[in-house]
């Protein structure tokens, strides 16, 4: 067999690995639909050091495969997570990498995972805007973000601080891209954009 077809064949099996559950984007076709219930969000424990250099990886508890087995978390240590302020119940969630957005680059097995054509088990929706929220300024803010399912789509980000905002645009590949914000922030603000992608490991110095 010559290096193509081999080639061919290993894209073929890591394929039909990736999606053999049938899930995409964190959602089922097979999964049942019921009423939302009310099912408390998700918090993360994780000490976060002062002085020193702090990484957000979302691996520190079990997560789900599925949206509807989740709802929108809330905070990771002191840092919080907030979805839309007229939408309570909206924002990211935390899910393992089998809900198959079909990205590389992250840290394993969890990430921060959003669909906005989907709802979670309180009737909320993974979708922007999201809030990062650091207890106080902070410095050297990063974040990995990425989508192989809405690749090519935007997300455009706000980095807010004491020295005002810093806007950052980026394009969606499966590949997560690195994002560095130069300034102090207080939080940075994810607008609406894409709908169907993960954020990870976001380091920050407190």
């Amino acid at each position: 067999m010559n290096r193509t077809l081999l080639t061919a064949a290993a894209l073929l099996t890591l394929a039909g690995t990736t999606f053999a559950n049938g899930i995409a984007g964190g959602v089922s076709p097979n999964q049942a639909q019921a009423a939302p219930q009310a099912t408390p969000k998700v918090v993360v424990a994780q000490d976060i050091a002062p002085q020193a250099t702090n990484l957000i990886n979302f691996d520190t508890i079990t997560a789900p495969d599925l949206f509807i087995s989740t709802t929108a978390l809330v905070s990771v240590g002191t840092v919080q997570f907030n979805g839309s302020s007229t939408q309570p119940l909206d924002g990211g969630a935390v899910l393992n990498s089998s809900s198959n957005f079909s990205v590389t680059g992250y840290s394993a097995p969890n990430f921060l995972a959003f669909n906005c054509n989907t709802t979670m088990a309180d009737g909320g929706v993974p979708r922007l805007p999201e809030v990062i929220r650091f207890a106080s300024e902070v410095s050297q803010v990063s974040l990995k973000i990425g989508s192989g399912i809405d690749v090519g789509a935007k997300v455009t980000m706000f980095g807010i601080g004491s020295q005002g905002v810093e806007k950052k645009v980026v394009t969606l590949a499966a590949a997560l891209k690195t994002i560095k914000f130069s300034k102090p922030l207080t939080h940075v603000m994810m607008s609406a954009g894409a709908c169907k992608f993960v954020v990870d490991d976001i380091g920050f110095v407190n």
